[in-house]
């Protein structure tokens, strides 16, 4: 197996990982790519049917690609797609609920309505889940099990921040811990505009007159 492949990137999996094809036909999957890239990528692993891949170099750039950021973008585990233009989010996003409904739910014609934007897709989550082992506070790496050291998460909004340097600086013990600054407990959505939005949405479909029970799917 060589080390290095020149990849026509085609699509976006489910996860984030760009998916190309060898010379020969195999599949491969790189992350931090985008369809319609062609990149260099280092061979990492064979499979039987794929093979993994990390990114070497960016040949022809999408005009989709954009500035992650987040300072630890590409290491951090948490997000995967910070390196496309937000509409170029969106719409991979639709794409692949209709793959899903298509390859896994068998329905043979789906029409998906574009996707509503969010308002602000940065500093929106009302919540993080942080980890501490070795004395570091932080996500998991990307790929790994060793936890990084996460100062501030830029798609969590301030008053989780807030409580994230309050954390770190107690020096917590190893283990979990959820920040949420709501005293409110038990399920809700992450992102508390875009959970307006869906309710707006499907009062709206459901129209006057009509019992709306909102149980949420998780």
């Amino acid at each position: 197996m060589a080390n290095e492949v020149v990849l026509e990137i085609q699509d976006l999996a489910y996860g984030g990982q760009g998916v190309g094809r060898t010379a020969e036909g195999k599949v491969c999957f790189v992350s931090d790519v985008i369809p319609g890239e062609r990149i260099v990528a280092r061979l990492v692993r064979e499979k039987r049917d794929f093979i993994e891949a990390e990114l070497s170099e960016i040949q022809r750039p999408s005009t989709d690609r954009t500035v992650p950021l987040c300072k630890y973008y590409g290491r951090c585990g948490g997000c995967v797609y910070q390196h496309l233009s937000y509409p170029a989010q969106l719409k991979v996003k639709r794409n692949q609920v209709v793959s899903a409904l298509k390859r896994i739910g068998h329905f043979p014609a789906v029409e998906v309505q574009p996707m509503v934007p969010a308002p602000e897709p940065y500093h929106y989550r009302n919540r993080i889940t942080v980890h501490t082992r070795d004395g570091v506070t932080g996500f998991y790496e990307r790929n790994g099990r060793k936890v990084m050291d996460i100062e501030r998460c830029v798609i969590a909004a301030e008053p989780v921040n807030e409580l994230l340097t309050q954390h770190r600086k107690r020096r917590p013990y190893e283990g979990v811990c959820t920040l949420c600054p709501s005293k409110l407990f038990g399920f809700r959505q992450t992102n508390d505009l875009v959970a307006s939005l869906l309710l707006q949405e499907v009062s709206e479909r459901a129209g006057t007159g009509e019992l709306l029970i909102d149980a949420y799917c998780g």
